[in-house]
């Protein structure tokens, strides 16, 4: 059973939200550096290059540059983008953009087979093996169709270890790390802005629950049963069901514990059961189960009608027990004992 929030704690998540929200307002009025993507206050500052511009959030131009690899003030290739590394304050970290390959279209003569004349000598040589095209990245619109997919089905995403391959955090940050690092925040929302819109119903007070569940995640610490029982049902008021809250609570702390640093990364590495395949797989079983059925009473049947058919019934005349052909035999005795008699 979900614990109900206490009073104070959910008082607490309020002011905080509307003291977020209210901070937001004035940083809007006032000259203060905001991001032109996601129009926040920049958390990680970042530099485009060659073209120079300082006027996004790191997490934010990278995911804007996984869709198109150009400046999004002055439509500008960019090549690479410099940062801060949070792990080494004071220092440039590099981030560098990989070049988007146009796809061509299949040309006719590819799907033709080769000329007669040719057959021999591409016999004689080695076939090389052909490079699969570089998937595409998902288009928005398609990501957020399958996150809704995955709340219409109430898929839950695999866990994935925490170990020096995976990089995997044992646990989400904590309240305190949230709260003293801004680029964790701004990673939250990155995660959240996205995974609302999943939601249509929200389309009125989607900012207002987005600065809400940044004050949870400030406030309640997730990881424990207490604490994400608390949260579950704060956002259950929100969302309409405990189910999707339950859901949203555990992807937003998979997100969390993710390295992933653009959700094109995270959508690729999340794992779900696959219920499709295991829908098809059990019903390809019970078709064959009820299959085997009716054949083997096709079978049974076929035996019987073959059986009335190649057998006669009783004539034996010392009452001697059916046996197939039994008839023709009795019409041989019968003519035997007559040829004796004569």
């Amino acid at each position: 059973m979900t614990p109900e929030p206490d009073d104070d704690i959910q008082v607490q998540v309020l002011q905080t939200t509307l003291a977020e929200i209210k901070s937001s307002n004035e940083d809007g009025d006032s000259e203060i550096n905001c991001c032109v993507i996601c129009l926040d206050t920049i958390s990680e500052p970042c530099t485009s290059i060659p073209c120079s511009h300082t006027n996004f959030d790191f997490i934010c131009l990278i995911n804007w540059l996984q869709q198109r690899p150009t400046c999004p003030l002055c439509k500008a290739s960019v090549t690479r983008v410099q940062y801060s590394d949070p792990h080494n304050p004071g220092e440039l970290s590099t981030y560098s953009v990989s070049p988007k390959q146009p796809t061509e279209p299949p040309s006719i003569s590819n799907n033709q087979p080769p000329p007669a004349e040719y057959a021999h000598f591409n016999r004689s040589r080695p076939r090389q093996r052909r490079r699969s095209p570089p998937r595409r990245p998902p288009s928005p619109d398609s990501a957020l169709e399958f996150r809704r997919h995955i709340y219409r089905h109430n898929l839950y995403s695999l866990h994935i270890a925490s170990n020096p391959f995976t990089r995997y955090l044992p646990s989400p940050p904590s309240p305190t790390a949230l709260s003293s690092t801004p680029h964790l925040v701004s990673r939250a929302r990155l995660w959240l802005r996205r995974e609302l819109s999943v939601f249509t119903f929200l389309n009125s007070n989607r900012e207002f629950l987005l600065e809400y569940v940044v004050a949870i995640l400030k406030t309640v610490d997730i990881h424990s049963a207490s604490g994400s029982g608390r949260a579950e049902s704060m956002l259950s008021d929100f969302l309409c069901d405990g189910d999707h809250a339950r859901l949203f609570l555990h992807e937003l702390k998979a997100w969390l514990r993710s390295p992933a640093r653009t959700l094109e990364v995270w959508d690729r590495e999340v794992k779900y059961p696959d219920v499709g395949r295991k829908r098809i797989r059990e019903g390809e079983r019970t078709d064959r189960a009820q299959g085997g059925e009716e054949q083997k009473k096709e079978e049974d049947e076929e035996a019987r009608r073959r059986t009335v058919e190649r057998g006669t019934s009783w004539e034996d005349e010392g009452g001697d027990h059916w046996r197939p052909g039994s008839g023709n035999g009795g019409e041989k005795r019968k003519r035997r004992r007559v040829r004796a008699q004569e």
